[in-house]
């Protein structure tokens, strides 16, 4: 692999660990005497044997030794005034050692240093061949790619077109690298900044470019493919990936089990994700284990594919609800990062560390979880500084295990103390975190029952996202939604589907008509409209939901289980329409689904209730109780007998009780379901109130007049508060309190 390629590979995060940085002061003195060396300094080392040896131990990953070679040997030479040597052999032997520098610098971490060094190599090699050169070009594609360390993408991107263009008006000479660079400008800069177009534009380019260069071997296309591949996934185009992938795959089975090994994991990597986002969740999962199991025989490959391979799968795994399988991959993926190489410190340990602790969460290890993350706190602060980002972050994993913990105030001044930080770092360099945490806040807030300040939180996420990322970017919409979540919680109704209809239309801009994500958002849609009672809406959204999961997923894999979930919700809304017909077939079916392919579903017991909801508007009770007490059943052994779906599903049960002519059996329901929801995030909720309305009755079915009338002025107080007096549900709650009040 030349020297090109390595560097891409490391800016695609496979850097190799650091250690240690040099202080500011130290860094600035070295600096000084190499650019400002004086004419008098003697030069004790030999340049060429000197740059072959420091070359030779960056080869074996020795940085230390090399980076001292590197500055000792830059420091003594002779300069000119603007660092470039006075002949030609010198001039190539110093852009080398700029170069390698520079190269060591990056490996360390240490960009600032890094780009200096590199604009130190441009100046050389453009002494010893010109402008134009194609080691010159090199070397300035290098020099732009340092860039993005710098969080400068944009100088980074106009450097690397000029390149690109002086290669391209070369042409036939110099297509690898033209190739090359279309790669790179697909994948450091137009994919992060989701210009996906562009990106897969750009990649078709760099493949034009290789296929008329004459003796092209099958294998240089492989990685072009595989970028395309990816960005067709980012496109929400995972079946058109998923060909490519394994055209991909063939071509490297003909070439036997030892060609391309990167590539193969890679690919395996890459098919895995593309699986996942089609729904089929068993083919993913087997094709990102033969990715570990493909890296395991090379070790060579340990930092990078076997550790992205085991992490992508834990990711899987987390996704499934099997924290226990993601767990022991986590850990291996810690322990070998924490070994790197001679015990350096790998960039990527922080996020497996915080992965880990979420897992902990998880497995409700909530206490284990908040050391560990507190440990990686510590560690973060002592190796990258209180004020660095990756400190910041870690804070802010450790405020969200609090709150899974149930330490709600000490993850509230936890992370208020990481934005502290992040809004007092330089303009904008803290910008994204501080977006991201405020996000978080607004969810943690939401969780305590603090809508307004939830909302609040949310709308300043909001600026922030639409002010780094651009109004249609899909993650505005990510933000949106929890706004909208926000809002209804507050019995905004309106305002939180106004704002959903937002979020829906910037997925629709950003992600195209019929991305998997679309279904989440068209799923909340219809349950506000079905709140608002504006049935038509609702089932025109969920109906758009279920056609946009059938088409992106038309073989679903046998544990995908959100068609059922889907269409449960839609019968639903036709019992509230009063279609019961129609609503009991698809829930039947809704079930079936559900018993065949998971009976753990959470889904499963709302099917049950939303089936029993249909026996009971019939007057058949005993199947309606039937029904529900499983459902209850279901809730208990899952969530614990003090959890909210618990308690939602036993609010359901006592209202069959009471129609069936057993108050006195609902009435413990009832109070125990108000004890679990007048607390934490539903409390003083519409739900709270629907609680008061049933005691109302039970009391008055029970010969109790005034606990019924205070059960019901306290039901209407919470519908007034959330959502106001004009509400359907706040007016037929009047109106029965007042029929309750004059004894009728």
């Amino acid at each position: 692999m030349n020297r090109m390629s390595m560097s891409m590979s490391r800016q695609r995060g496979t850097a190799r660990p650091w250690r240690h940085r040099l202080g500011a002061g130290l860094a600035a003195l070295w600096w000084a005497g190499t650019v400002l060396a004086a004419d008098g300094a003697a030069t004790s080392l030999p340049l060429q044997p000197a740059v072959d040896q420091a070359e030779t131990w960056l080869r074996q990953n020795r940085l230390e030794p090399a980076i001292e070679r590197l500055e000792t040997l830059l420091t003594q030479r002779r300069s000119t005034r603007d660092g470039t040597a006075t002949d030609t052999d010198t001039a190539v032997h110093l852009g080398r050692a700029w170069g390698l520098l520079a190269d060591a610098y990056g490996r360390r971490g240490q960009f600032a240093l890094e780009h200096r060094a590199r604009v130190h190599a441009v100046a050389q090699w453009r002494s010893a061949f010109g402008p134009t050169h194609a080691t010159v070009l090199d070397a300035r594609t290098h020099l732009a790619l340092s860039l993005r360390h710098l969080q400068q993408p944009r100088e980074a991107e106009a450097d690397l077109r000029a390149v690109l263009a002086t290669r391209m008006d070369q042409l036939p000479a110099g297509v690898d690298a033209a190739a090359r660079d279309h790669l790179a400008l697909a994948t450091l800069f137009l994919v992060p900044q989701r210009r996906l177009a562009e990106a897969e534009d750009a990649v078709s380019s760099g493949l034009r470019l290789l296929r008329q260069s004459p003796g092209v071997q099958e294998a240089r296309l492989t990685p072009y493919r595989l970028e395309r591949a990816a960005i067709q996934i980012a496109q929400g185009r995972p079946a058109d990936a998923e060909s490519v992938l394994r055209r991909i795959l063939a071509f490297l089975d003909s070439q036997g089990a030892a060609a391309q090994p990167e590539e193969r994991i890679r690919t395996l990597r890459t098919l895995g994700e593309a699986l996942l986002r089609q729904g089929r969740y068993a083919a993913a999962e087997q094709a990102l284990r033969e990715a570990v199991q493909a890296a395991l025989p090379h070790p060579g490959f340990r930092d990078v594919d076997l550790n992205l391979a085991r992490t992508r799968l834990s990711e899987l795994l987390l996704f499934q609800e099997r924290p226990a399988e993601a767990e022991p991959l986590l850990r291996a993926v810690l322990d070998s990062q924490r070994r790197g190489v001679r015990g350096e410190f790998h960039p990527d340990l922080f996020s497996t560390w915080s992965r880990l602790g979420r897992v902990l969460v998880q497995l409700d290890r909530g206490r284990e979880a908040v050391d560990l993350l507190t440990r990686l706190v510590d560690e973060t602060r002592a190796v990258r500084g209180a004020r660095h980002p990756d400190t910041v972050h870690a804070l802010a994993t450790l405020a969200w295990a609090q709150q899974d913990s149930g330490h709600t105030a000490q993850a509230e001044r936890t992370l208020r103390s990481a934005l502290d930080i992040a809004d007092r770092a330089e303009a904008g360099a803290l910008a994204e975190a501080s977006t991201d945490m405020r996000n978080q806040l607004g969810t943690l807030l939401l969780h305590e029952g603090r809508f307004a300040e939830a909302a609040s939180a949310f709308r300043t996420a909001l600026q922030g996202t639409q002010a780094l990322h651009g109004a249609t970017h899909p993650e505005v919409a990510t933000v949106q939604a929890n706004l909208a979540l926000a809002l209804q919680r507050q019995g905004r109704l309106a305002d939180a589907a106004a704002v959903l209809r937002q979020a829906l239309a910037v997925q629709e801009a950003s992600l195209g008509p019929t991305h998997l994500r679309l279904v989440d958002t068209l799923d909340t849609l219809g349950s506000l409209y079905s709140e608002l009672e504006d049935l038509p809406r609702a089932e025109a959204s969920l109906t758009r939901a279920i056609a946009v999961h059938r088409q992106r997923v038309p073989a679903p894999d046998p544990k995908d289980t959100r068609l059922a979930r889907l269409q449960g919700t839609l019968a639903g809304v036709w019992v509230q329409g009063n279609r019961l017909s129609e609503a009991e077939a698809a829930l039947r079916v809704s079930i079936q689904a559900l018993e065949a392919t998971d009976p753990d579903d959470a889904a499963l017991p709302h099917q049950l209730v939303s089936l029993g909801g249909v026996h009971r508007r019939r007057g058949e009770f005993a199947q309606a109780q039937s029904l529900m007490e499983r459902a209850v059943r279901l809730r208990r052994a899952r969530w614990g007998p003090d959890a909210r779906p618990t308690a939602i599903a036993e609010v359901a049960l006592a209202r069959v009780l009471d129609a069936a002519g057993r108050p006195d059996a609902a009435e413990p329901l009832l109070l125990h379901a108000l004890h679990v929801l007048d607390q934490g995030p539903t409390r003083g909720t519409p739900h709270v109130a629907q609680v008061h309305q049933r005691l109302a009755e039970v009391y008055r079915h029970t010969g109790r007049p005034g606990p019924a009338r205070a059960a019901a002025q306290a039901a209407l107080t919470l519908y007034e508060r959330t959502y106001g007096p004009q509400h359907a549900d706040t007016v037929a709650c009047r109106q029965w309190l007042d029929a309750l009040t004059a004894g009728r």
